[in-house]
């Protein structure tokens, strides 16, 4: 893991979650960048699903951790792909987003209850 972005980036973490304010709001979001190139040569066609399946890892700790610290996560599957590989300043030769991850406070949601 390595800090890109610090300081207040509410904004900029909804607008580039395609406007989801669970990512504005929340206490840390996370963008994880996978290596496409890379995990083709090793690992043929399956690499995409490779890298996939590793951030899926990474969000299930995630998800573990969060529960374990009393806060609630939730992973954001889109996202503007090329705004944010810009945003954070990833080059095509690092790789590129494949999900977002948001970690905060439970709040309420009123379309959710019965």
């Amino acid at each position: 893991m390595e800090k890109i972005k610090e300081g207040d980036q509410r904004l900029a973490a909804a607008a580039l979650s395609l406007g989801q304010e669970l990512a504005g709001n929340a206490c840390v979001a996370f963008s994880m960048i996978g290596d496409f190139e890379s995990a083709a040569r090793s690992y043929g066609d399956r690499g995409y699903r490779y890298v996939h399946f590793e951030a899926d890892a990474i969000g299930q700790r995630l998800y573990l951790v969060s529960e374990a610290l009393g806060l609630r996560a939730t992973g954001i599957g889109a996202f503007f792909d090329e705004r944010v590989n810009r945003y954070l300043n990833v080059s095509p030769e690092l790789g590129q987003v494949v999900y977002h991850f948001a970690i905060g406070y439970p709040v309420p949601d009123p379309c959710l209850e019965a």
